[in-house]
């Protein structure tokens, strides 16, 4: 009985060490795939990264233009730089747009940066560092000035963010936004909303006095 004993308890010794023994290559084993995985898809993500920033494409002196049915320039937007990653939008910065009457320049606008829609025509117009969204109509006219300004197909715009309208010797408009449109004709339809001020310009009336009648600021005897 001892005998037998003695022999059921070395072989549960003995299939103890070999099942141990097994037990730690596998372990090993199994760590070296998890930290194989771990690597390959951390080296693939990494590839992915990239390969995304090679798509990405810089263009120097964006342009982006319309014409009308008879191919005359209508407006035009250039860039210090464009940059795409898709060949359909764009975030531009130093932008400089202008609207045409013929050869002459109308209106113009200038902003540090901004996106563009080249399917839809849609673009946004952003201030960064200080250096707000600005326009200028009929050589120095109409002025006008905001943090953002949008601007649709249709030359609509929408202003956000202390806008200034001003209509030199004539009216300044203030507000936190405003509406209307620009094209050839400059500043047009606007509307201003929000907190609005307004400073209107008041002419002295040119219109000389009737003959035989004493202007009312001279003295009578």
């Amino acid at each position: 009985m001892a005998f037998e004993l003695s022999i059921h308890t070395t072989w549960f010794r003995n299939t103890v060490k070999f099942v141990g023994a097994l037990a730690i290559p596998t372990l090993i084993i199994g760590f070296y795939l998890h930290a194989k995985k771990n690597a390959d898809d951390t080296y693939n993500n990494t590839k992915g990264e990239i390969r995304a920033k090679k798509q990405e494409i810089n263009v120097q002196n964006y342009e982006l233009k319309e014409v009308d049915d008879n191919n005359n320039l209508k407006w035009e937007l250039i860039a210090n730089e464009g940059t795409t990653a898709d060949n359909k939008k764009y975030d531009v910065t130093g932008v400089h747009m202008k609207y045409f009457d013929g050869p002459n320049v109308k209106m113009s606008v200038t902003a540090p940066v901004g996106k563009v829609d080249t399917e839809t025509r849609f673009i946004t117009l952003n201030s960064q560092k200080g250096t707000r969204v600005k326009g200028e109509g009929d050589a120095g006219k109409s002025i006008f000035e905001s943090e953002t300004v949008e601007l649709d197909k249709n030359n609509k715009f929408f202003a956000t963010g202390g806008v200034t309208i001003e209509w030199v010797d004539s009216a300044k408009v203030t507000g936190r936004e405003a509406r209307g449109k620009l094209d050839k004709n400059g500043l047009q339809d606007v509307k201003v909303y929000g907190h609005t001020h307004a400073l209107i310009a008041i002419k002295d009336d040119p219109t000389p006095d009737a003959p035989g009648q004493t202007p009312a600021s001279s003295p009578t005897n």
